[in-house]
C-alpha cells in the first residue's frame, strides 16, 4: 500500500474526551503502518502537543497546510465541511461518534463518499435521523491498543476495589455508588474531569480494580484489560457486561443505548451480584480478539483506499458541490445560536457539583470523594 497523506479533522485536541483519544491512536497507528497523518482541530493543547512530538504535524489554521490531503477523515461536521472546502480534491469519510450532539450530524456533500458508525445507534443516527443511504454507511467500531491495555490476569474471586471511570459523572452519582459499594465490602475510587481527577494513564492504573463503572471507551479499556464491568455514566446505569451478552452490547459500544436504568441501588446490587471472575475471563479474551486497534486501522486504511479509487473515477460536478455547500451553511446559521447553547450545556458542571462546592470547600470535596489513582 502506498504512501497517503491523510487529514484527520476534530473539534479540539487537548483534553481526554472520546474522540480526541480516537484522533490520537488513529494518528499513531497511521504512522506505524508507513502513512502521513496530519491533524486539523479548532483548539489544541496538551495533547496536540503529544502527538507533534512523535512527528505527527497538528494545526488550528487550515491555511497552514500546505500538502493535498489524499483523503480527509472527518469528524465533527463543521471541521470537516472547512477541511473538504480548503482542498476541492480531496476525498473524504465523515465518521459519527455520537447519536445525538450537533457536531455529529452528517454532511451531506459529494465528496464524503462513505459515512462511518462507531455503532449500531450511530449508524441509526446517520441512516433515520440524517438521511444517508445505506450503500454509503459502513460499521467500523473503536479498538484497544492491546501493546498498553495488557491483561491483568485472573480477577478474585469476590471483588474488593470498583472505580467509577467518567468525565461526566459526578458526586451524585458516586454517593450512591460508593453506598452499594461499601455495603458489599467494596471500596470505589473515582477519577474524571468532575472530580479534577482525570487519569492520565488508564493503561497503569485499570489492572488494580475488580469492577469498573464506565461506558464508551473506557468500558473497552477496562474489558480488555479484564475488569469485570457495569456499564454506567452520568445519564444511567446498564448491566454488567457478561460473556451471554458481549456481542449484543458491543454492538452498541457500551454506550448510551444501554443506559436505560437509573443509578440506583436496586439496580447496582443486582448488577453487582452477578460479579464472577471466570465470565469476566471470558468476556476480556472476546474483547481482545475483535477490538485490536491494529486491526481498526487496517479496516479504515482499506477504507480509504476504496474511496480514493472511486474519487479518482468519478465525475465531478463543481455546481453540485457549492449547493451542497451553501445548504450546510444554511443549516448551521439557522441553528448556531441553539447549537452553541447545547455545546456550552453539555460541558456545564452539573448541579450537583456546584452545590458540592459551594457547601464545602474544594480540597475537602476531592479528599471525600476521590482517591488518587496513581
Amino acid at each position: 500500500m502506498r504512501e497517503r497523506h491523510i487529514l484527520i479533522t476534530n473539534q479540539q485536541l487537548c483534553t481526554r474526551s472520546g474522540t480526541e483519544l480516537y484522533v490520537m491512536d488513529l494518528a499513531r497507528s497511521l504512522q506505524s503502518l508507513g502513512h502521513r497523518p496530519i491533524v486539523f482541530a479548532s483548539k489544541t493543547g496538551a495533547l496536540a502537543e503529544s502527538l507533534v512530538r512523535q512527528s505527527i504535524p497538528v494545526l488550528d489554521n487550515l491555511r497552514d497546510i500546505a500538502v493535498e490531503p489524499d483523503l480527509i477523515h472527518g469528524h465533527h461536521n463543521l471541521e470537516t465541511m472547512s477541511a473538504m472546502l480548503r482542498f476541492p480534491n480531496s476525498p473524504g469519510i465523515f465518521v459519527c461518534h455520537d447519536s445525538f450532539a450537533w457536531h455529529d450530524r452528517a454532511p451531506e456533500f459529494p465528496r464524503i463518499y462513505r459515512y462511518v458508525a462507531v455503532d449500531n445507534a450511530c449508524y441509526d443516527r446517520l441512516s433515520v435521523r440524517d438521511g444517508v443511504p445505506t450503500s454509503k454507511i459502513e460499521l467500523i467500531q473503536n479498538g484497544v491498543d492491546l501493546k498498553k491495555f495488557r491483561s491483568r490476569g485472573v480477577l478474585p474471586q469476590t471483588p474488593r476495589r470498583a472505580l467509577l471511570m467518567s468525565n461526566y459523572a459526578g458526586p451524585s452519582q458516586y454517593m450512591l455508588i460508593n453506598r452499594v459499594c461499601r455495603k458489599m465490602g467494596i471500596q470505589l475510587d473515582a477519577v474524571g474531569s468532575q472530580f479534577g481527577n482525570v487519569l492520565e494513564k488508564p493503561e497503569q492504573a485499570l489492572g488494580q480494580y475488580d469492577v469498573v463503572f464506565a461506558k464508551g471507551r473506557c468500558a473497552w479499556e477496562a474489558l480488555a484489560v479484564g475488569a469485570a464491568v457495569i456499564v454506567c455514566d452520568t445519564i444511567g446505569c446498564g448491566a454488567m457486561v457478561t460473556s451471554s451478552e458481549i456481542e449484543r452490547m458491543a454492538a452498541s459500544n457500551f454506550g448510551r443505548r444501554l443506559l436505560n436504568e437509573p443509578i440506583s441501588t436496586k439496580v447496582l446490587i443486582r448488577e453487582l451480584k452477578k460479579y464472577n471472575s471466570d465470565d469476566a475471563a471470558l468476556v476480556s479474551k472476546a474483547v481482545r480478539k475483535r477490538s485490536n486497534l491494529s486491526g481498526i486501522a487496517h479496516q479504515l486504511t482499506d477504507l480509504y483506499e476504496a474511496v480514493i479509487r472511486e474519487h479518482a473515477e468519478a465525475v465531478r460536478d463543481r455546481d453540485q458541490e457549492l449547493v451542497a455547500s451553501s445548504h450546510y451553511l444554511q443549516w448551521w446559521a439557522a441553528n448556531r445560536t441553539r447549537l452553541v447553547k447545547e455545546s456550552e450545556k453539555k460541558y456545564r458542571p452539573d448541579r450537583v457539583v456546584k452545590r458540592a462546592i459551594s457547601g464545602l470547600r474544594k480540597q475537602a470535596v476531592r479528599k471525600l470523594m476521590v482517591r488518587r489513582v496513581a
